[in-house]
């Protein structure tokens, strides 16, 4: 519509002359007004479908000076949003309607779940606008909750609006789950996912919203069963058309039809069985008959062009490249030895020939493992890149041997089960050499590491043991074994120079551990036996086993007295709850995680109790021992009790104020108490007391 302005020229009654499209026409402004068109004593608002061209004024010749009408600025606008929640299906619909959009904008809808649900938004984008402007986008079953929906055109957006959905009844969420159950039948038509809709509905109450369910899988069922006859019907014509023409008319039906060609008419003759019981099996036979005629067809062809090429092996490789997949020029002879006997193609089919290609490149893969793996050394001398050599060439032909079809054959006694066989003894191979390969890895590591044990502990290094060590380790080829025995011996060497500082170190640890009468414990005067007696110029008084033995003692010794101290100092009951685990009672680590640092708490008070002896690690252990009896038992004796008067026994053993009450008050707990177990925790007991 085009809207153009005509300045006013006189009087009302000028004409003008309306030039477009090579149409003439005359009007005059007070026409335009009489026709209801705006008009006042300055110009005048003209509309005329698409006209355009020239205003002339017929009075005088002028053009009629004229000038685009700027058109009313209109806003666009999303309004009214609203949320409704069906009361049967529980989907929850967002709709709005939207003024001055342009022609096929869309709306984009997006909810922003309840805070306390932690869940993303959900946004349904392209949304259609009807031609009067209205949206609806339906968003499923939503989580319980307030929530708030804002809607977008463009640029624009709603105000948001909040809604709050429901939490469904038990019934509901049966109802809503079972309408997406038969939803899903009702667009699968399958009979799995009717039964299982069906098991859905049926289990819901007697209801309109069930009767109606039931109706809906109900027209499922007949549309299965009645595509499920017609569909046998169409194979029983299959099965019983016993004349060309018969067999002809039922492959046109709508589910054979699309696979049936009619020149193979003959061969469908011939090959169907006529003891089918799907379409699916009709339809792969007849596709089975069609294949193997185009291949038929195709290997005249290629076998007339390798028997034209023979004895060209230029000639016959082109030909192998152009019709088959994965040809290797350099396999062409084993390629002619199996396709040709006395200069002529003696395989019958196009398939034949691939299988025969594919066993060549089995076969030549498994020799170019066996090689790559027959070469590694099973003694540690095979270096990383050889084994991962060889590793990939096992894979790949490891590939190619299970791709085969097992039909396929090469030679005599050359097929896939053999292949691989031989690929089990090339992967034993190239284990045999990484496992020798890591353990003479592992060999030079504890090697270097004695060597510089002993220079640390300024070991002779003209000594034998030592350069035993380093000649081993520079032999070529090395042996693992004959390093492992000279990094033994230097070991043991090394021990024999530092042994002493090492006995010095660990009697201060026990004496740190022990406290200041360390020196009168019998481990302790033992190793101080086995040095010498002199501390200050201590020497090896018998051997180096003896002095080793008693170290070990003395560092266990040293360990629990440690644990006792750290024990005996603890205040906190996280550090608690972790040093009782050093006393190994299954008692205790069969607690609970949480039961175990409420123990902890009530364990630092049965250590600080003054009537507890806990002079040392055997009566901490004791005390714990004991300790964590009762405490299970505690909580065993309120989870266990089946009576009022075994709860008030079990409770008043573990509250003060509980025992104080009266004998109705502690009745009335106990009942209580009987309905809520079992619990956990002596802390939850207390707090379900609610004294």
């Amino acid at each position: 519509m085009k809207e153009v302005l005509l300045a006013k020229y006189g009087s009302a009654n000028v004409q003008v002359l309306l030039k477009a499209q090579g149409l003439e026409k005359i009007t005059t402004l007070g026409a335009i007004a009489d026709a209801g068109k705006p008009f006042n004593d300055t110009a005048v608002e003209y509309k005329d479908g698409d006209i355009e061209g020239t205003f002339v004024n017929v009075a005088t010749g002028e053009d009629v000076v004229i000038g685009e009408v700027t058109p009313p600025v209109v806003d666009l606008a999303v309004e009214s949003v609203m949320a409704i929640t069906d009361t049967v299906t529980k989907e929850t619909t967002v709709t709005a309607t939207v003024t001055n959009s342009e022609e096929n904008a869309t709306a984009t809808v997006t909810v922003t779940p309840d805070a306390a649900l932690e869940a993303e938004d959900i946004v349904v984008e392209d949304v259609a606008i009807d031609a009067e402007g209205n949206i609806s986008a339906n968003l499923g079953v939503l989580p319980a909750g307030t929530h708030s929906v804002v809607v977008t055109v463009g640029e624009v957006s709603s105000e948001a609006v909040t809604f709050t959905v429901e939490e469904l009844t038990e019934d509901e969420a049966a109802v809503v789950e079972a309408s997406a159950a038969v939803v899903v039948a009702e667009e699968s038509k399958l009979q799995d996912d009717v039964d299982a809709a069906t098991a859905l509905v049926d289990a819901l109450e007697d209801s309109d919203v069930k009767t109606a369910l039931t109706d809906r899988l109900t027209a499922v069922q007949e549309a299965i069963d009645t595509e499920a006859a017609a569909q046998q019907a169409a194979v029983d014509a299959v099965n019983a058309a016993d004349t060309q023409i018969k067999l002809a008319t039922a492959l046109k039906s709508p589910y054979f039809v699309d696979n049936y060609k009619e020149e193979n008419i003959v061969a469908y003759s011939n090959d169907l069985t006529n003891d089918y019981t799907t379409v699916a099996e009709v339809n792969n036979a007849v596709k089975a008959i069609n294949d193997a005629i185009v291949a038929g067809s195709k290997f005249d062809v290629v076998e007339e062009a390798l028997n034209e090429a023979h004895p060209n092996q230029l000639t016959i490789i082109s030909v192998l490249n152009d019709n088959f997949e994965n040809v290797e020029s350099d396999y062409i002879n084993e390629y002619v030895n199996e396709i040709y006997t006395t200069g002529a193609v003696t395989l019958t089919s196009l398939k034949e020939i691939q299988d025969a290609i594919d066993l060549v490149n089995a076969d030549k893969a498994v020799e170019a493992a066996e090689d790559a793996s027959g070469d590694l050394a099973a003694d540690g001398n095979a270096t990383q890149k050889e084994i991962n050599a060889a590793q990939g060439l096992h894979d790949a032909a490891n590939t190619l041997v299970e791709a085969l079809d097992d039909t396929a054959a090469l030679k005599a006694g050359t097929d896939q089960a053999a292949l691989v066989g031989q690929l089990v003894v090339v992967q034993n191979e190239i284990d045999a050499a990484q496992d020798a390969l890591d353990d003479m890895n592992v060999a030079v590591v504890a090697a270097n590491e004695a060597l510089a044990a002993y220079k640390a502990a300024e070991g002779d290094l003209t000594d034998a043991v030592y350069t035993d060590l380093v000649a081993a380790l520079a032999a070529s080829p090395k042996v693992e074994g004959t390093i492992t025995a000279a990094t033994t011996a230097l070991v043991d060497a090394t021990e024999e120079i530092t042994i002493v500082g090492v006995a010095l170190e660990n009697l201060a640890g026990f004496a740190d551990a022990f406290g200041e009468n360390a020196d009168q414990e019998t481990v302790y005067t033992d190793v101080v036996t086995e040095l010498g007696g002199d501390l200050e110029n201590p020497s090896i008084q018998t051997d180096v086993d003896t002095l080793k033995g008693l170290l070990t003692t003395l560092n266990a010794e040293t360990k629990k007295w440690e644990t006792y101290n750290a024990v005996v100092a603890a205040t906190d009951a996280a550090q608690m709850r972790t040093l009782l685990f050093e006393f190994a009672n299954t008692e205790y680590v069969d607690l609970t995680s949480a039961q175990k640092l409420e123990f902890a708490e009530r364990f630092i008070a049965a250590v600080a109790d003054e009537d507890n002896t806990t002079a040392n690690f055997g009566d901490i252990n004791t005390l714990l021992g004991t300790e964590v009896t009762t405490y299970a038992g505690l909580i065993d004796a309120v989870n266990d009790a089946e009576t009022i008067t075994a709860m008030r026994a079990a409770l008043a053993a573990i509250s003060a104020d509980y025992a104080a009450l009266g004998a109705q008050a502690q009745t009335d707990i106990a009942e209580d108490i009987l309905t809520k177990k079992p619990f956990a925790t002596i802390t939850a007991i207390v707090a379900a007391m609610g004294l």
